[in-house]
């Protein structure tokens, strides 16, 4: 784990956490069950000398309070190690300085002082209408590239948009086009998508008729990922229109998921649509369009 301050979330996976608990706050379910989702999706029980264990109860006790979410034992497992010392511990097997642990000591204070005294609950989600599709399966979406590569889609309007294969200003030389493949929801809510990259990348935008005679494009698997309007706008992403795929012949030819993932993961770490440049040093999958559709 990936360490750079003395914050709670100065390192990868507390930020990660951070972001995932946002996302699935948004669920109507109560605060056992939230809780239960975060620990059974990661790889070892957050106990306290696990590694990265501490770090876990302290995020996920100080996200609740600040939405005004009460779990007792989130709350009761935070302060135990605050009490016991064992975050401190923690930092200093990973090489913090006494200076910085002095600073750290200093946020668990806070901490300990907001989960005694935590602010009002807040009413949990209610709503029965999940996250609305934004593509099916057969969608084809054209998008500008730079050699090769899309926009990152996790490039804010403020920032100057780069490639997702590097950094710099992005200066589009030619255009891609993926296929959404399969559709499903993540616990039963979040939308999510498996896609492929289309064999088609030139100095001119594609168009429908062109997917027809175009073949997809896989390593060992589809890619799979949560659509979102906001990362679709920012890869400037444009619908071409929908192809009618054979849902049969679609499964039975194509690895649709990674390994070792699962929709739930996915949607648990947020997983965007994006593409890369196209290596011809890979060997990769090609299925004809043609051979995934329903027969006319």
């Amino acid at each position: 784990m990936g360490t750079w301050g003395t914050g709670l979330y100065d390192d990868d996976e507390a930020a990660d956490l951070k972001a995932s608990i946002a996302l699935l706050s948004k669920m109507p379910i109560d605060s056992d069950r939230l809780l239960g989702i975060l620990m059974e999706n990661r790889t070892e029980p957050p106990d306290f000398e696990g590694d990265g264990g501490p770090a876990f109860w302290l995020i996920v006790a100080d996200q609740f309070e600040r939405r005004g979410i009460r779990n007792a034992r989130a709350f009761d497992r935070a302060l135990a190690l605050i009490e016991k010392g064992v975050d401190l511990r923690d930092q200093r097997a990973r090489d913090m300085s006494e200076a910085d642990i002095a600073k750290r000591s200093k946020v668990l204070v806070a901490l300990k002082e907001r989960l005694l005294h935590p602010r009002p609950a807040r009413t949990r989600p209610r709503s029965m209408r999940p996250p609305p599709l934004i593509v099916g399966a057969g969608d084809v979406l054209a998008f500008p590239t730079m050699r090769g590569a899309s926009i990152n889609p996790w490039c804010r309007p403020s920032q100057t948009p780069w490639p997702v294969s590097g950094n710099g200003p992005f200066v589009q030389d030619g255009w891609g086009a993926m296929l959404i493949l399969t559709t499903g929801r993540a616990y039963e809510w979040f939308p999510w998508c498996s896609y492929g990259r289309l064999s088609l990348s030139s100095k001119t935008e594609p168009t429908f008729a062109d997917a027809h005679g175009a073949c997809l494009l896989i390593v060992e698997t589809a890619h799979i990922g949560i659509p979102r309007k906001q990362h679709l706008k920012r890869l400037e992403a444009r619908f071409l229109g929908r192809l009618p795929l054979d849902v049969t012949k679609v499964r039975a030819k194509i690895p649709l998921m990674p390994r070792n993932a699962t929709a739930e993961y996915v949607a648990y770490v947020g997983w965007s649509l994006y593409q890369h440049a196209l290596e011809r040093s890979k060997d990769y999958l090609s299925f004809p369009i043609a051979e995934l559709v329903i027969d006319e």
